[in-house]
């Protein structure tokens, strides 16, 4: 099921598994398009018709195509990909069982992951701003360089979870269980920092500009 998940979004977003096939494809072309506008250009200005002749005609009619080709191509895409993207997050939250999901790199912030199992799930690089693990199960979960800025963990279980080089500025972990057995070295917070029942754990840093 996670692994149809995740060769949906892909596709979705135009983003085949190991493939920029059609950005390049596209470059390609606009590229080829405005080379012969640009020559045509060339050849306008060799034979003195830069002043609106035959040649100096094609040649901006080209270029000023592929370049609003181009553009109208880059903004359908990113269109398209927030599309898949906005999908995604909504098809992650709605899955309870997300064991072993490899979510790192995507925007899920503020998504709301609680009390679901993300038991060994990766969330490496994520950006999890504001999003809630209330009650979650993070057993053994990478939050390796993740954005937890606001994330709530209250009433979750962390133990072996990888906390390590997170931002986890106003964070709050009240209540968690097993809060001992978590790595957060490295972790760091600007300004307001992370909320714990007690000390803040071994290994995070405080970055706030002095």
């Amino acid at each position: 099921m996670w692994s149809e998940l995740v060769a949906a979004w892909r596709e979705a977003s135009g983003r085949p598994a190991g493939s920029l096939t059609l950005v390049r494809a596209a470059i390609l072309v606009g590229a080829t398009v405005t080379a012969i506008g640009l020559a045509l250009w060339g050849v306008a200005l060799a034979i003195g018709d830069e002043d609106g002749g035959t040649f100096s005609d094609m040649g901006s009619a080209l270029v000023g195509a592929a370049v609003v080709a181009f553009a109208i191509f880059l903004l359908e895409r990113r269109a398209a990909e927030r599309s898949a993207q906005q999908d995604f997050r909504v098809q992650v939250g709605m899955q309870r069982d997300l064991k072993k999901a490899d979510l790192s790199g995507h925007d899920l912030s503020q998504v709301f992951f609680a009390g679901k199992d993300l038991t060994d799930a990766n969330f490496a690089k994520a950006q999890l701003g504001r999003a809630s693990f209330l009650h979650a199960t993070l057993v053994g979960t990478s939050f390796v360089r993740a954005d937890l800025t606001g994330a709530v963990f209250s009433f979750a279980d962390v133990e072996g979870a990888v906390f390590a080089t997170a931002n986890v500025t106003d964070a709050t972990f009240t209540d968690v269980t097993n809060v001992d057995e978590a790595d957060f070295g490295g972790a760091f917070y600007v300004g307001e920092p992370p909320r714990f029942d007690e000390d803040l754990p071994p290994g995070i840093v405080d970055r706030t500009p002095s």
